[in-house]
């Protein structure tokens, strides 16, 4: 008998679920995710950096996710010992999930509009974040205006609230 293959775990996240967690860093919160800054130039972007706010007075930190310890809905665990090699702001041209995309319209590859993206779709696979697809249901519109709970009722009664997602590479 052959040992059973062993399979890469995946993870989905929505990006509106992460925006907001808060930052952990030696047990510690030191600010909350702010933003996920993306390299473009692959046909699925993987997520290189995250954006942490700080507190008033404090500068935003700009993280490598490779030091992402543990990634979760309300925390976002980090393996580093000094904040302040961090500190800083992303580039200009480099593009941001939330600030670039969320509440944008969607062009399609023949120039058609499609829809607005409310919610973009992640997958961590082997320690690496991916933007997989971008939603523009109603129902990531209702979860996006904080209305999750009424939008996951009415998601199993209305047809036209069911996930609406494109790949990103569409």
């Amino acid at each position: 008998m052959n040992p059973p293959i062993d399979k890469p775990t995946e993870t989905s996240y929505f990006l509106s679920d992460l925006i907001g967690a808060k930052v952990i860093v030696r047990g510690k919160k030191v600010g909350s995710l702010d933003d996920l800054l993306i390299r473009e130039n692959e046909k699925i972007p993987e997520v290189t950096h995250l954006i942490v706010s700080r507190h008033f007075g404090y500068k935003s930190l700009l993280v490598p996710f490779e030091l992402v310890a543990e990634l979760r809905q309300d925390k976002v665990v980090l393996e580093i010992d000094d904040l302040r090699p961090f500190e800083g702001e992303p580039a200009e041209n480099q593009v941001l999930l939330k600030d670039h995309i969320l509440d944008k319209k969607v062009i399609d590859l023949d120039d058609n509009d499609v829809d607005v993206v409310y919610d973009v779709k992640l997958v961590l696979r082997n320690r690496k974040l991916y933007a997989t697809e971008v939603d523009f249901s109603k129902y990531g519109l209702l979860k996006r205006l904080g209305l999750r709970y009424v939008a996951n009722f009415v998601y199993h009664l209305a047809e036209m609230f069911k996930k609406e997602t494109i790949s990103w590479a569409y």
